[in-house]
């Protein structure tokens, strides 16, 4: 058996390696992106690690135009093929949160950072990874319930369990070097101290009257550094249509993650993005990068290879 559609807490890992990603107010384009970025995690699961749990959950939490969107998704792309069963390699585990539960939720955050208001940028989806606390179980009582938050236009370039490893005990949250949002580890076992201390980062936010999720996760580890964490810079790449994206490309320091930083309303997957999408200095020219083509090698890699793949790694391990 290679993958797993199953139903939360179903399987007990002691402390695996957990990874969430959400889906609130989601298009097609985002549940494109979704998969090549899990197709990216599962294809670059090496052998075993000593100390580390081998399987991979990874929790969708959705709202309910969410949920429809991945059941879509997983009959026409994982088909009948993939069995439910136990000793999965990835385990994926939707997670869906009604709309009292989500409007409950935003009100109370809205209210948390008075008298500044949240950015609309993106939908309320973006600011779930403040509430995972209430939604992700401990694999354990003891445990600090560490997972990896990630943004759906993210693709991994190695061993999504290298990162796990990097986590810090004791931490809330751990950024890379330029504190991108899109790829976090959190430690949810500290979240409802985080969640008590936003009226505190609100209240010395002087820059602008608007708020995002970067900015009170960055503000919080700038207010509380020893409850705050660093991750390696391999896992800070970030490509967009305002950066150099060659310049990941130059560097001495090996690249493990890419984070296409794609637009906040745009439906289409970042990878397919026309030019009524985006449209920098008249031209697409920068999407022609080594970068962006990346993405392309993930988009079109069959399922069925990554099935295949999976099941061998089962057997070897």
């Amino acid at each position: 058996m290679s993958f797993v559609l199953g139903d939360m807490g179903a399987i007990d890992y002691g402390e695996p390696v957990t990874v969430v990603y959400t889906l609130v107010g989601g298009s097609d384009g985002l549940m494109k992106e979704l998969s090549l970025s899990l197709k990216s995690i599962i294809a670059n699961l090496g052998p075993p690690l000593r100390g580390q749990a081998d399987h991979v959950r990874i929790y969708l939490i959705c709202d309910t135009r969410g949920m429809q969107l991945v059941e879509t998704w997983a009959k026409a792309e994982l088909g009948e093929g993939f069995p439910l069963a136990s000793g999965a390699l990835v385990d994926l585990f939707p997670v869906v949160i009604s709309d009292g539960q989500l409007s409950h939720w935003q009100g109370e955050l809205e209210a948390a950072v008075v008298p500044w208001k949240l950015s609309n940028r993106h939908s309320f989806g973006t600011y779930l990874r403040l509430f995972l606390h209430h939604i992700i179980p401990k694999p354990h009582p003891r445990s600090e319930n560490f997972v990896i938050y990630l943004d759906t236009d993210v693709v991994f370039l190695t061993d999504i369990r290298l990162l796990f490893q990097e986590r810090k005990p004791g931490a809330l949250v751990q950024f890379g070097p330029t504190f991108n949002a899109g790829v976090l580890i959190l430690g949810l076992a500290h979240f409802e101290d985080a969640f008590k201390a936003l009226s505190e980062v609100a209240s010395l936010w002087t820059r602008k009257i608007i708020l995002d999720d970067q900015i009170l996760l960055s503000q919080f580890a700038k207010i509380h550094p020893d409850r705050a964490g660093s991750l390696s810079a391999r896992w800070d790449g970030t490509l967009n249509e305002h950066w150099e994206a060659d310049d990941l490309f130059n560097q001495k320091t090996a690249v493990a993650v890419l984070h296409y930083n794609g637009g906040g309303s745009n439906t289409n997957p970042f990878f397919e993005y026309k030019a009524d999408d985006w449209i920098y200095n008249g031209q697409l020219d920068w999407m022609g990068s080594p970068g962006w083509r990346v993405a392309y090698f993930y988009a079109d890699l069959p399922w069925s290879w990554l099935r295949q793949y999976a099941e061998w790694r089962i057997g070897e391990g």
